[in-house]
C-alpha cells in the first residue's frame, strides 16, 4: 500500500514539475512585455481548476493528477495554460473572476435566471480568441495542444462534475470552438515557421509576408516584430 500511494506522489510531483516547464516554454515563445508575463502558482483547492488572479495563473493539483500519466501529457495541460495565458494577454477582464470552468471565487457556479444573451455571446467570442491565441503559441512550442482540447475538456467538466451555465458557452461549443479553431492555428503555425525558414535563407520578401500575415492575425510577439525587423 506504502509503495502504491509513494509511486502515486512521486508521478504527480513530477507532472507539477513538467507543468512548469510548459509554462515556462509557452512565455518564451508568446515573448510579451506588455502586459508583464503572469507568474503560475499550483494549488490545492479543489473548486477551480485554473484561473487568473492579480497577475498569477494558478492551477489545481487536482487538475495535474487528472492529466498526469495520459497519454500527450504535456499537450493537454498546454491546452489549460495557453488558454489562460490567452485571457491574460488579451485582457479578457471577466475571466480573472471566473476561472478555466466558470467557478466564482468562492466555488460557486453561476447560473441566474436572467437573460445574459449578449454577455454570454462576447465570452464565446473572447473564448474562441483565446483558443485559437492558445493553439498558436502551444504550436510553435511544440505542444498540439488543441488536438487534445476537447480529450482534456471533457475529462476536466467530468471530473469537476461542471454543469453548463446560461452565463457562458456550453461544454459543446465550447468543443465546437476548439475544432473550428484546429486549423486555423495549425495554418498559422504553418506561416510562422515558413517565414522563419524564408528569413534564414534570405528569402526576404517571403518572410516579410508571412510576417505581416500572423500579425494582420492579431498575433504580436517580440520575436514576431524582430524578425519582420530584420
Amino acid at each position: 500500500a506504502c509503495l502504491s500511494s509513494c509511486y502515486v506522489q512521486a508521478q504527480s510531483t513530477e507532472c507539477q514539475i513538467d507543468t512548469k516547464k510548459v509554462f515556462d516554454n509557452l512565455i518564451k515563445n508568446i515573448a510579451n512585455s506588455m502586459p508583464a508575463p503572469p507568474d503560475l502558482e499550483i494549488v490545492y483547492t479543489t473548486k477551480k481548476t485554473a484561473y487568473i488572479s492579480s497577475g498569477v495563473i494558478y492551477v489545481e493539483a487536482r487538475l495535474i493528477d487528472l492529466l498526469c500519466g495520459s497519454d500527450n501529457f504535456e499537450s493537454k495541460i498546454a491546452y489549460v495554460l495557453s488558454h489562460e495565458l490567452a485571457h491574460h494577454y488579451n485582457n479578457h477582464g471577466w475571466a480573472s473572476t471566473t476561472g478555466f470552468t466558470y467557478y466564482t471565487s468562492a466555488g460557486q457556479s453561476i447560473d441566474e435566471n436572467i437573460d445574459f444573451s449578449s454577455e454570454r455571446l462576447q465570452r464565446k467570442k473572447d473564448e474562441s480568441q483565446a483558443d485559437l491565441f492558445g493553439g498558436f503559441y502551444s504550436q510553435i512550442s511544440g505542444y498540439n495542444a488543441l488536438l487534445y482540447g476537447e480529450q482534456t475538456l471533457r475529462s476536466i467538466y467530468d471530473e469537476y462534475s461542471i454543469k453548463d451555465s446560461k452565463k457562458y458557452p456550453s461544454l459543446e461549443e465550447r468543443v465546437e470552438l476548439i475544432n473550428y479553431n484546429i486549423k486555423r492555428s495549425t495554418d498559422l503555425a504553418k506561416i510562422f515557421k515558413y517565414g522563419n525558414m524564408a528569413l534564414a535563407i534570405g528569402k526576404l520578401g517571403t518572410a516579410r509576408n508571412c510576417f505581416k500575415e500572423i500579425i494582420k492575425n492579431n498575433f504580436v510577439s517580440r520575436e514576431i516584430y524582430n524578425n519582420l525587423g530584420l
